[in-house]
């Protein structure tokens, strides 16, 4: 029972962790996007 609990916790901060990485990733793009975009 604890190991499931912590293989299932161990995921789900996986998950969070890479989506969070994954969405400064494309906040990061889009604002170097924006910068070298003239028409922004």
């Amino acid at each position: 029972m604890c190991s499931t609990s912590n293989s299932l916790n161990f995921k789900f901060y996986m998950w969070l962790g890479i989506h969070i990485l994954c969405s400064m990733h494309e906040c990061i793009f889009e604002k170097h996007l924006n910068h070298y975009d003239p028409n922004h």
